[in-house]
C-alpha cells in the first residue's frame, strides 16, 4: 500500500474562522490616503519652516518637489502591493475551489526542523470522506487515530520516507 502527500498553498484567511472584511479595493483611493496625509503634513511643515525659520539651506520648492516625488513613489508601490495581494487572494480562492471540488481529500503536510508535523491546508471533504474535521491544526492527530492499528505504522513509515526524499 502506497500513500502520497498532496499539497495546496497555505492560506492566511480562512473563511470559516473569520467574518467578511469590508474594504474599498476598487478605486484604491483608500490606499493612497496615508501617502496624501504624509505629503500634506510634510508640505505644511516645510512651508511653515520656510516662512518662520531663518534662511533655509535648501529652497522650499525643492523640498516640496522632493516630497511629491516620494509621495508618487509610495503611491505606486502601495498600489503594486495591493494588486499583488489581491492577485494572490484570487489565485488562492481558485485553488481552494479546485481542491474542494475534487473527490477525496487534498491536504498540505508540513514537517518543521524540530520534527513537529501537521497540515497547513485540508480540503472540505475530509469530514465526509474520513469523518475527521477539516481544521488543519488537529487534523494529523485525528487522522492518524482513525487508521486501524495494524496499518498505522505502515503509514508512519510512508510519511518518514516522503520526508527523507524531500529533505535530500
Amino acid at each position: 500500500m502506497t500513500y502520497s502527500l498532496a499539497s495546496a498553498p497555505k492560506t492566511i484567511n480562512s473563511p470559516k474562522k473569520r467574518g467578511p472584511r469590508y474594504r474599498c479595493t476598487a478605486c484604491r483611493a483608500c490606499s493612497a490616503r496615508a501617502v496624501l496625509v504624509f505629503l500634506g503634513y510634510g508640505g505644511a511643515l516645510t512651508t511653515l519652516g520656510a516662512f518662520v525659520g531663518g534662511r533655509p539651506q535648501t529652497s522650499p520648492l525643492i523640498l516640496i518637489a522632493s516630497m511629491g516625488t516620494i509621495a508618487v513613489v509610495e503611491i505606486v508601490l502601495t498600489q503594486g502591493w495591493l494588486w499583488i495581494r489581491e492577485t494572490v487572494r484570487e489565485h488562492e480562492a481558485r485553488l481552494r475551489g479546485l481542491t474542494n471540488s475534487l473527490p477525496g481529500v487534498v491536504f498540505q503536510f508540513f514537517v518543521r526542523e524540530d520534527g513537529t508535523v501537521g497540515h497547513h491546508f485540508v480540503s472540505e471533504h475530509a469530514e465526509d470522506v474520513l469523518g475527521v474535521e477539516a481544521d488543519p491544526a488537529p487534523f494529523h492527530e485525528r487522522y492518524m487515530n482513525c487508521i486501524p492499528e495494524p496499518h498505522r505504522r505502515e503509514i508512519e513509515q510512508s510519511i518518514e520516507v516522503a520526508i527523507d526524499e524531500q529533505s535530500d
